[in-house]
């Protein structure tokens, strides 16, 4: 599961399950996403996922899933068999590179 908080108010704003662990997670940086608002998450399975966090509009939320905040996801893709254990992102926001334990990088 991916979930997202606010530090602030110590609250879930929203959460994501997935039928895979999850393994490592980073936010994009600001060059690539100005918003802030794109994760990154690497899992057991070897599989990489890009998630948005949008903002809610509601006047009276009446569940977690309804406070805040929801994720979507972007992108999937399957890198590696094995579980991924780094995420890293070059300083221009071009190349993300993800990591495993058999030592293979793929860029």
């Amino acid at each position: 599961t991916v979930r997202v908080y606010d530090y602030i108010s110590k609250t879930q704003l929203c959460q994501m399950k997935f039928s895979a662990g999850g393994s490592v997670l980073a936010w994009l940086p600001q060059i690539m996403d100005p918003k802030g608002a794109t994760i990154v998450a690497g899992f057991d399975d070897g599989v990489v996922r890009v998630l948005n966090v949008y903002k809610k509009e509601l006047k009276k939320p009446q569940s977690v899933d309804q406070v805040g905040a929801q994720l979507v996801l972007k992108q999937v893709f399957k890198p590696h068999s094995k579980k991924v254990k780094a995420l890293a992102v070059d300083s221009k926001g071009e190349l993300l590179a993800t990591g495993v334990s058999d030592h293979y990088f793929l860029f």
